[in-house]
């Protein structure tokens, strides 16, 4: 499991059950990329960075990802490759976007969105809306492009490994 220490800040590895972590990188919110990579933000460009699961160890030198992305950028990736990145501006729609920065297409989401995660199988994606300091958790189904609201005050979907359940705090 990855996580950040707002105390030390940065991203550290633990067990579940278990006070013990382990600082992976200083200073960065990096996010899991199955199978072996974590994600961050670095001088406004992502970076990969391969992580080995079975040793909880980072290997080799950090990648830049082509594209801007700003510090304060979220990030979200599916098991197949497929990130989501949201940005501070946001419009009516997610892009995506190839591996050298081209765009492929858009999804329609609702308004005054501030966060996205994205299903396992990059189906679908849990979005949290923010309009009149109302949080609203939403089902965006990305192959369809419909979404529809799930639950109101709920801020921090996450899904089930198996991408089967969603949970919010």
């Amino acid at each position: 499991a990855t996580g950040a220490n707002a105390e030390r800040g940065g991203t550290y590895l633990g067990t579940l059950g278990s006070p013990q972590t382990t600082l992976l990188l200083p200073g960065v919110r990096a996010t899991y990329a199955a199978p072996d990579y974590l994600l961050y933000v670095g001088a406004d460009e992502l970076i990969a960075q391969r992580f080995s699961v079975a040793n909880g160890r980072i290997e080799g030198p950090p990648m830049t990802i082509p594209g801007h992305v700003a510090s304060t950028a979220r990030i979200s990736a599916g098991v197949s490759g497929v990130l989501a990145i949201a940005q501070e501006t946001w419009s009516e729609r997610l892009a995506w976007f190839d591996r050298r920065g081209n765009q492929l297409e858009t999804i329609d989401v609702p308004p005054s969105l501030v966060s996205v995660r994205l299903s396992p199988d990059d189906r679908y994606a849990l979005a949290v809306t923010n309009e009149d300091e109302v949080r609203e958790v939403w089902l965006l189904d990305l192959v369809r492009n419909v979404s529809g609201g799930l639950v109101r005050d709920a801020p921090g979907p996450s899904w089930g490994l198996d991408g089967s359940r969603d949970m919010f705090a």
